[in-house]
């Protein structure tokens, strides 16, 4: 889904979402990120639907940790979300990978899958956030 070439074993892929006409304001925001975490942060996206998708390469878990939710704060402000799709072990236990927004469509999904599958025997653990 992206042109330039990661690192497949660091570093930490993010996927931002938000109205067409915001995106260049998570470019920028991404790009201010850059400079403050002091490495190259490319970003990718699609000019006609608002999907940004950007690799931060291995940093302090931390500065990633601060940078991340900052980002978040800022991108859900612009009606948006944003996922972390990829990162370290250590990152990912500190760090809610999906987003509030995400988290709430989490419970409704739980609810629904709950009523459909009270065994919980489909898919057991493989869908997002575990269920």
């Amino acid at each position: 889904y992206s042109s330039f070439h990661l690192d497949e074993q660091n570093g930490t892929r993010l996927k931002a979402s938000v109205p067409v006409a915001a995106a260049i304001d998570v470019v920028n925001l991404i790009r201010r990120m850059q400079k403050e975490l002091g490495v190259p942060v490319p970003v990718t996206g699609h000019a006609g639907n608002g999907i940004l998708y950007a690799h931060i390469p291995a940093v302090q878990p931390e500065e990633l940790i601060r940078a991340v939710q900052q980002l978040r704060t800022a991108v859900e402000q612009l009606n948006g979300r944003l996922m972390v799709m990829k990162t370290a072990e250590a990152v990912r236990n500190e760090i809610d990978m999906w987003g509030v927004q995400e988290r709430l469509k989490l419970a409704l999904y739980s609810n629904i899958k709950k009523r459909f599958d009270p065994e919980n025997i489909l898919v057991n653990g493989r869908y997002i956030g575990g269920l």
